[in-house]
């Protein structure tokens, strides 16, 4: 009997989080806002660089699946892998990852097999800001931001 009381108030205390999710992000009619705050700098003699996040999507994602459109990332439970790409690959020296403002992890170019993908688990009710910044052969860069909210 014990059990059952404790999942039952497991289960309830999820779908009040679930429902206090979708108070603090109204717009859950499946729209899709598609900003970007990347900036591009052409490069001397080559093509203009640009980085931006691949993944995660807009949209609610459990256990790194997503479940439903959403206008931001959330994620309820589990870990999240954050992925990003650059174009042209070529031109690219390097990338730095930063969360929330600190280096998380700096990347080398070494190929044509340059993996851009994080697992992200983070702590519970939180907020997360990533940024990206690809940097140029040649010194100029280019940057993109994404916030994932992120539940359990």
């Amino acid at each position: 009997m014990i059990r059952k009381t404790s999942f039952r108030k497991g289960i309830s205390l999820s779908i009040i989080i679930f429902i206090v999710g979708i108070m603090v992000f109204p717009n859950i009619s499946g729209k899709i806002s598609e900003s970007t705050d990347s900036e591009s700098y052409s490069n001397k003699g080559g093509l203009p660089i640009q980085v931006t996040f691949t993944r995660p999507e807009n949209g609610i994602y459990f256990f790194d699946k997503k479940i439903v459109s959403y206008h931001k990332p959330l994620v309820l439970c589990g870990q999240i892998t954050i992925g990003a790409e650059v174009e042209p690959e070529n031109e690219c020296d390097r990338i730095e990852f930063y969360v929330n403002d600190f280096l998380y992890q700096e990347i080398v170019y070494e190929g044509p097999d340059f993996d851009l993908n994080w697992i992200w688990g983070g702590l519970p009710f939180s907020k997360i800001k990533c940024e990206i910044i690809a940097y140029a052969s040649d010194g100029n860069q280019s940057t993109d931001e994404l916030t994932i909210w992120r539940i359990f």
